[in-house]
């Protein structure tokens, strides 16, 4: 059986549907709850506590893993899912896949090593989820920070104040992201122009960003903004 479930991404400015795959057994239970993607999985809460539906399907609530077998995971089919005891039971499952590769992910920032999936680098670390896996942990050689391309600061400025948003309201994201109460849409969207400038919007005000693009410097543009909008509210 399939269910539709829709979500919004902000940097595209487009809406996706996705197809979520389950078991005609568990439909009655699937479709007495609300559901959303979270990292590519489809979630709900339990008691205030986000759950994916593949655990809650297979009744996993401790350490042990959901394996997708098939690589989809939205394909929550009983016969798609498989329990791992432990994470290099798991890892054995994604090796064997895809024709007993190594390793070939490092994340520069947590440490986290995994197998690709696609021929294509993922777009965040599947561990500590950032989007500049890549980049060197502590920055470049001699202590300074590294300068980020306009593309790894555009999504630095948006990945930043969606977390912001989610603080400052006191959401975990499953929530805010499904619309809470007091849900806002104060984030900022960062588009490159074609002269290779970042602009930056809330919606009303619009700048042009010319400061550093390292980490640090981004984060306090984002955090200045924030603060000043959300005092003047």
């Amino acid at each position: 059986m399939i269910l539709e479930v829709k979500k919004f991404f902000v940097c595209e400015n487009r809406e996706a549907v996705f197809q979520i795959e389950y078991d005609k057994r568990d439909h009655d239970f699937i479709t007495r709850r609300p559901w959303s993607i979270i990292r590519g999985y489809a979630c709900t809460k339990v008691g205030g506590t986000p759950r994916s539906m593949h655990r809650l399907i297979m009744k996993v609530d401790d350490h042990r893993i959901i394996h997708h077998l098939d690589g989809n995971k939205l394909n929550n089919r009983r016969s798609n899912l498989v329990i791992c005891n432990s994470a290099k039971e798991h890892k054995a499952y994604h090796k064997k896949q895809l024709g007993g590769s190594e390793m070939n992910c490092k994340c520069s920032k947590c440490g986290h090593e995994w197998i690709k999936r696609t021929e294509s680098d993922p777009k965040m670390c599947p561990s500590c989820k950032s989007r500049l896996w890549k980049a060197r942990a502590n920055g470049a050689q001699g202590g300074r920070p590294r300068q980020m391309t306009a593309e790894e600061t555009a999504l630095f400025i948006e990945e930043q104040s969606e977390r912001l948003c989610i603080e400052h309201l006191g959401y975990t994201p499953a929530t805010w992201y499904q619309g809470g109460p007091g849900h806002n849409d104060d984030r900022l969207e960062a588009i490159i122009t074609a002269d290779g400038d970042i602009r930056v919007t809330d919606g009303g005000e619009t700048q042009i960003y010319s400061g550093s693009r390292t980490r640090p410097a981004v984060r306090r543009f984002v955090k200045d903004w924030l603060e000043n909008l959300w005092e003047e509210v």
